[in-house]
């Protein structure tokens, strides 16, 4: 073995001679590891080699196919299908295995993983665990190295080759190599065919990286005697290269991490300029890659993985914990761009989810100079609050355990905006929301920080995106009265919400509404109840929402609305705070115009 090269970077050594080796994992026995099952290795004391000694015309990528590589001595199939997934994704290698002269000259491999929210560069050598002069774990057919050189990152992010062996998933393998989250969603019978069917070609056309996984059948005979007769295994990973229908067929292209003798019915995978290229014959690829039946993959696969890949991206994520009552001060997100850039941006919150009466909002404000509530610039509500039901069965991208408010993309200009999240359903739990910021661009330029405003700033934000998407409505109080009552409904799918603008200088507005109230036991009924609310001069106030979802009356069409210049010393308003919601908070009317 050359001589040791004792920096970190590959600079300047390339005419020393230095071959650098990685002290933190070294290459020898003890970075394999003990796998449980297993005291040991198989000649686990077998040198390392240095890709030219696989190849002396090795490198670190050409032109990668995904039936170049294979699982080795190692059960992590859960990694070498996403590699497969990977493998025509030029962009996605570049930015994880940059290749660098150093690779060759000095032995340094810098291997980018997105670890705990942010890209981390994992450095290794260049060497290769070997037994009888093969690569021990993941192998490739035209000595490129770069499987190899990310299996060993995460080898030594892990603690050794042996704690690769199951235990790990499909989800976090994705989201490691490319950044963007992956979603596991459960195969069930009770999924429609061609709903679902629908939903793969959606991710394949659009570009999203997909996996699955075969069932376990220890405990189900019936599929256990099916697997018996076929040629997939059980309780394996397998990646999914492509979807489309052939002659009335619908084929999903398999890619699997071993070689199998697979009864194809139809061909080609590649075309012949592909298997001439690397001296492969047909069967040679399609023993790796092959087109499976729809039906027969859904009766064999358990488990779905869609990577939602739209790029390599620059992200921040953070989480923000959250204790507070009603009349306590809230805290804001506020972002601040340097210069003009596309976001996406996700807020992820548990605590909702089983709260089927709760609505959620994600709204983006544009901050003034005076660091308050500007102009609405977007609006999204949850696109699922635990719900389930049949837009679950058939589309099921939404998932069933976590409410989930997503802007796919937004251009801000430079500035400062506020990022409001609104539950319509207060809660005095502790819990934590869940937020990333993405850009494909640096967020170098970019400062997020949390701010205190009291309570009502989200009542101001709420009534913001009425005004601004709601109908509106002039009501006369008298004639050739100029102060008027302003009304805005805005209805979205599953929620309505009404608003009450009164613009007299003395008189109180009273509505009647009907509201979705809980029973005093708290017993977990609820009910609809007549009430009477106000709206105090120069405020405007939320009187009247309506979740869809439940119960068939129609509270913003039925709500009335009254006036009076003296507010009768009877008059009770709701039933008590206990059934008020703290959005319907009365606020003062402002200028519209920014300070």
């Amino acid at each position: 073995m050359s001589k040791t090269c004792r920096d970190n970077s590959g600079t300047g050594y390339q005419s020393t001679g230095e071959v650098f080796v990685d002290p933190e994992f070294p290459p020898n026995g003890t970075s394999l590891g003990t796998i449980e099952d297993r005291k040991y290795f198989e000649k686990s004391d077998a040198p390392w080699y240095a890709p030219h000694e696989f190849d002396k015309n090795w490198s670190v990528y050409n032109d990668p196919w995904p039936f170049e590589i294979a699982q080795g001595d190692m059960g992590d199939c859960w990694l070498i299908a996403v590699l497969m997934c990977i493998a025509q994704r030029k962009e996605i290698l570049e930015h994880v295995l940059p290749p660098r002269d150093y690779n060759f000259d000095c032995g340094i491999v810098q291997v980018r993983l997105f670890i705990d929210g942010e890209w981390k560069v994992i450095k290794i050598d260049y060497h290769i665990p070997q037994i009888d002069g093969k690569e021990r774990f993941v192998e490739s057919n035209s000595k490129e190295f770069w499987a190899a050189f990310i299996e060993k990152a995460f080898a030594k992010l892990e603690g050794g080759y042996a704690e690769l062996n199951g235990g790990h998933t499909v989800s976090w393998a994705f989201e490691c190599l490319t950044g963007n989250p992956c979603r596991s969603i459960a195969i069930k019978k009770k999924y429609c065919p061609d709903g679902f069917w629908k939903f793969l070609i959606k991710n394949n056309s659009s570009g999203y990286l997909m996996a699955a996984g075969t069932h376990n059948v220890e405990t189900d005979l019936e599929k256990k005697k099916y697997f018996e007769n076929s040629v997939l295994e059980t309780n394996h990973a397998y990646s999914i290269l492509d979807v489309k229908e052939q002659d009335g067929n619908r084929l999903i292209l398999i890619g699997n991490t071993n070689s199998i003798d697979y009864k194809h019915e139809f061909l080609p995978v590649y075309n012949k300029e592909v298997s001439c290229k690397y001296h492969l014959d047909d069967k040679k690829i399609e023993s790796r890659v092959f087109w499976l039946k729809f039906e027969e993959f859904l009766l064999c696969f358990g488990e779905l993985y869609v990577c939602k890949y739209t790029g390599i991206l620059e992200k921040q994520l953070f989480s923000q914990t959250i204790k507070r009552t009603v009349k306590q001060d809230c805290q804001v997100l506020r972002l601040d761009t340097q210069q003009r850039q596309t976001f996406r941006i996700e807020v992820i919150s548990e605590e909702y989810t089983l709260n089927d009466q709760a609505h959620l909002y994600l709204n983006i404000h544009r901050a003034t100079a005076n660091n308050k509530c500007g102009e609405v610039l977007m609006s999204v509500e949850d696109i699922c609050s635990g719900r389930g039901g049949a837009s679950c069965v058939l589309n099921p991208e939404i998932s069933f355990f976590l409410s989930h408010n997503l802007i796919e993309s937004i251009t801000l200009d430079p500035g400062s905006y506020f990022l409001v999240f609104i539950p319509t359903e207060h809660s005095n739990n502790e819990h934590t929301l869940d937020w990333t910021v993405e850009s494909s661009t640096t967020l170098e330029n970019v400062s997020i920080s949390f701010v205190n405003f009291p309570c009502t700033f989200l009542v101001e934000s709420l009534q913001g995106v009425i005004m601004k998407y709601g109908e509106r409505e002039e009501i006369e109080k008298e004639e050739n009265d100029k102060e008027k009552i302003v009304v805005y409904i805005w209805k979205d799918y599953y929620y309505s919400l009404a608003l009450v603008e009164n613009n007299s200088n003395s008189d109180y507005v009273r509505i009647k509404s009907k509201l979705l109230v809980s029973d005093p036991d708290d017993n977990g009924d609820r009910y609809y109840w007549n009430v009477w609310c106000t709206v105090p001069p120069n405020t405007r106030s939320i009187v009247a929402h309506e979740n869809a979802y439940y119960g068939s009356i129609d509270n913003i069409e039925e709500f009335k609305v009254s006036s009076w210049s003296q507010l009768p010393s009877d008059f009770l308003g709701f039933l008590s705070e206990w059934y008020k919601p703290y959005f319907f908070t009365p606020l003062s009317i402002e200028p519209t115009a920014e300070s």
